[in-house]
C-alpha cells in the first residue's frame, strides 16, 4: 500500500521543518514538490515564489513525481494547493494534479501569518504583506478541505502556533497523527 502524504500550508510556516523531523522518526522520505520541478527543469527556484507558469509547472511535477513513486512509496510531499503566479495573484493548483499523485492523506500545516512574514523575511529577505500570507494561507485550507472531502482521504491540520512546536515533536506524536 502507497503513503503519499501531501504536506501544504502558506510559504515559510514550516512545512519543511515539520517534514524532516517526521522523516528522521519514521519510514517517510521527504520530497519538496519545488526541488522535483526545478531539478527536472534544471532551473533554480524563483526567491520570490511567483511561478511564471503555474499550469505548466504542475505538468513538471506530475512528470518528476512519476520518476520517484518506486523510490519513494512512503513520502510526504512537501508543497501547496495554491501558488503566485507572476504577477504576485494567487492560482489555485486543480485537484486533478493531486488527483494524479495518487495522495493517501493531507497534512496543512497553519502557524501565525506575523511569525510566518517574520521567518520569510529573515530566511528569503522578503517582507510579504501580511494580508497576503492570510489569504494564501486560508486558501490553502480552504482546498485541502475540499480536496479531502471530495476524494474521501484524510486531512490532518496542524496549527504550529497551538498544536505542536517544533523541540516536542517526537516520534511517537508523529505515527499517531500520521
Amino acid at each position: 500500500m502507497l503513503n503519499r502524504v501531501f504536506v501544504t500550508g502558506a510559504y515559510g510556516v514550516g512545512k519543511s521543518t515539520l517534514c524532516k523531523l517526521i522523516a528522521q522518526k519514521s519510514k517517510f522520505s521527504h520530497l519538496k514538490a519545488s526541488e522535483l520541478i526545478y531539478s527536472y527543469l534544471k532551473q533554480t527556484p524563483p526567491r520570490n515564489k511567483q511561478v511564471s507558469d503555474v499550469q505548466y509547472n504542475q505538468k513538471i511535477l506530475i512528470q518528476a513525481f512519476a520518476m520517484q513513486k518506486e523510490l519513494h512509496p512512503n513520502c510526504l510531499l512537501e508543497g501547496h494547493m495554491c501558488l503566485l503566479d507572476k504577477n504576485g495573484e494567487i492560482q489555485k493548483i486543480p485537484f486533478n494534479v493531486f488527483k494524479e499523485l495518487e495522495l493517501a492523506a493531507i497534512v496543512i500545516v497553519t502557524r501565525n501569518v506575523v511569525s510566518v512574514r517574520q521567518g520569510l523575511l529573515e530566511r528569503d529577505q522578503i517582507a510579504y504583506d501580511p494580508r497576503l500570507l492570510k489569504k494564501i494561507q486560508c486558501l490553502e485550507l480552504i482546498r485541502a478541505k475540499e480536496f479531502s472531502q471530495k476524494e474521501k482521504i484524510p486531512l490532518l491540520q496542524i496549527d504550529l502556533d497551538k498544536t505542536v512546536s517544533y523541540t516536542h515533536l517526537r516520534a511517537h506524536e508523529t505515527r499517531r497523527h500520521l
